[in-house]
């Protein structure tokens, strides 16, 4: 089991290196059928790198950020790549009404 631990983490880390290496701070990420897709280890580094993580994005609002950002959908970390990248001069987070909806 701590292998798989080990195994786990060092994957993670190489995926952050590789997004960290693009200059991206804010990674946006669509929610999936698969409900684990972003661990809480994943969270967990990406926090140390410095990276916000905005996750369980709708596929319908993927279309408007897309070309509000003026960015590329990444589906895979190996085409990750800075001209996919959008830019923004400010993102902070604002809640809305009490979260119990």
């Amino acid at each position: 089991m701590d292998r798989i631990l080990k195994e786990e983490r060092s994957y993670i880390l190489g995926m952050i290196k590789k997004i960290k290496a693009t200059g991206c701070n804010v990674l946006l990420i669509q929610n999936s059928i698969l409900k684990d897709v972003v661990t809480n280890l994943s969270l967990h580094y990406l926090a140390k790198a410095k990276i916000l993580v905005i996750k369980d994005m709708k596929r319908d609002e993927n279309e408007f950020i897309t070309k509000t950002l003026n960015c590329l959908p990444i589906v895979n970390i190996e085409h990750f790549r800075i001209e996919k990248l959008g830019y923004v001069n400010l993102v902070e987070e604002v809640s809305f009404g009490d979260g119990n909806d």
